[in-house]
């Protein structure tokens, strides 16, 4: 992905944190969330509702989609894709390039590289 040098794009109606830094290049949907001391790298999306809850770390060229809860102190590392409805319980870490399918359910760590979905989340490919 090639990087960007443009502000953030920030929606009309997403509520952002006074203390939130959102890096260069990343778009903040409409009708999201960002609370507080939330970091957010360069070349993000967000899409429609999601929230990102506090003390959240998020990498560069992370795909967040519609209506994702990301509670407080995750860290999603660069290249991760979240698909629609994800959820993901308070102070899980996901490993860059990981993509987690629609509707999951997140609720312990997953390394990078590797792709993981279901109620709870568990791997479908990818390392142990």
């Amino acid at each position: 992905m090639a990087e960007s040098d443009t502000a953030p794009q920030i929606d009309p109606t997403a509520t952002v944190g006074s203390d939130v830094e959102i890096g260069a290049g990343t778009v903040v949907g409409p009708e999201c969330r960002v609370t507080t001391n939330v970091r957010i790298g360069r070349d993000c999306s967000l899409g429609r509702r999601s929230t990102v809850s506090h003390d959240c770390r998020v990498g560069d060229g992370v795909v967040i989609g519609e209506d994702v809860n990301v509670s407080g102190t995750v860290i999603l590392g660069d290249g991760v894709h979240l698909g629609d409805r994800v959820v993901i319980i308070q102070g899980v870490t996901i490993g860059e390039r990981t993509t987690v399918g629609a509707g999951s359910v997140v609720v312990r760590d997953l390394p990078a590289d590797c792709r993981a979905e279901g109620v709870p989340a568990h791997m479908l490919s990818g390392r142990d």
